[in-house]
């Protein structure tokens, strides 16, 4: 079978409308497949330490460019996120996030969700000596028996680790421009909440200009139009992603703040007030 490099933008989106592969043009069928097959192989590469083997090569022996596909295309279809969520809806719902090059962010995360097949396939197919099953049962000190399973964290959502990533992109680059449109008495409460500087201290209310009452005011205020704006951008977001995304973009705006006070003389006591040990005023946690 010819193989191209890489397969276009085209051949996702029809296989996206068309739902199978096989039901796809024969130009289409060759490059998404020599897409699965060309990551599989790179993938078994990087993974084969955890078989004990030192030839990768033979891992990859029985799959082609067909069992390649069918093993990402049977993830697509069948598993999905802890909201949810099917794959290969997430892989395209991807593209509303990003900025990057629609065929990068696509195959980003064909590239993930392969990765966590290719895991699979190597813990089914090819177990290290002297594994031990999940399953098996482990000596208790309560006398009770317990598995490996048990004691091991929950299940790896590759689907969330990339929209955490993304989510951190996106937050660094709000933070950018709500950094630039906060006024001068907003970054000195958002300094202030960052070095956890109650607003109460003499050291923030003179560098205000206000009272602690004004300063909680403004405070809000910044955080309210920050995820009025993020609503307004992302309207197809569930609240809980918007939550993660607002929270994200306040941390990336806060450590703004910081670095550019840092480099304001009139900032200096905030920072002295941190490093004397000043608990007078300091709050204990975040409103």
């Amino acid at each position: 079978m010819a193989e191209r490099e890489a397969p276009s933008l085209r051949d996702w989106n029809e296989w996206r409308r068309v739902c199978a592969l096989d039901r796809c043009v024969h130009r289409t069928r060759v490059g998404l497949q020599a897409f699965a097959h060309n990551r599989f192989r790179s993938l078994i590469r990087r993974y084969a330490h955890r078989t004990g083997t030192e030839e990768p090569g033979a891992l990859a022996s029985g799959i082609g460019p067909r069992e390649a596909w069918h093993l990402l295309e049977s993830r697509f279809v069948v598993q999905s996120t802890r909201r949810g969520k099917r794959y290969k809806d997430w892989l395209f719902a991807r593209l509303e996030r990003s900025a990057d090059p629609p065929l990068d962010v696509i195959q980003g995360g064909a590239t993930l969700i392969l990765r966590d097949a290719v895991r699979e396939y190597l813990r089914k197919e090819f177990a290290p000596p002297r594994t031990r099953s999940l399953h098996g049962p482990l000596h208790s000190s309560t006398g009770d028996p317990i598995t490996l399973e048990e004691l091991l964290p929950g299940e790896h959502d590759v689907a969330e680790e990339a929209a955490r990533r993304e989510y951190q992109r996106l937050a660094a680059e709000h933070a950018r421009s709500f950094f630039a449109g906060a006024d001068a008495r907003e970054r000195v409460v958002i300094l202030a909440r960052g070095l956890g500087i109650s607003f109460a201290s003499p050291t923030v209310e003179g560098a205000a200009g206000r009272r602690k009452s004004v300063l909680s005011q403004a405070y809000r205020r910044f955080v309210e139009r920050m995820a009025a704006e993020l609503r307004r951008l992302y309207p197809e977001e569930d609240g809980a992603s918007l939550v993660m995304l607002g929270r994200m973009t306040l941390e990336a705006v806060t450590d703004r703040v910081v670095e550019w006070a840092k480099s304001e003389n009139r900032f200096e006591p905030f920072f002295l007030f941190i490093e004397e040990g000043n608990d007078a005023g300091q709050e204990t946690a975040p409103a």
